[in-house]
């Protein structure tokens, strides 16, 4: 299992930010481990927009961390 995160600049450009992997099926370990590691590279005083593919692990882990980082 990969997990990818994936951002955009201010003119709509991708560009991949972080990436983790994972034996089993996504689990929060693995997406809390992603979303913490991308937290830190990221301006959080600023507006941020996460889109979601219906993970709930993935729902938890942005809850969770962006909670603490805020």
């Amino acid at each position: 299992m990969l997990i990818a995160a994936v951002g955009l600049d201010e003119h709509g450009h991708k560009q991949s930010a972080r990436s983790a992997s994972g034996r089993q099926g996504e689990n929060a370990e693995v997406c809390t481990s992603l979303i913490t590691e991308l937290v830190g590279g990221l301006d959080t005083a600023r507006p941020i927009l996460a889109v979601l593919d219906g993970s709930k692990a993935l729902a938890s882990a942005v809850k969770q961390v962006w909670a603490n980082a805020l």
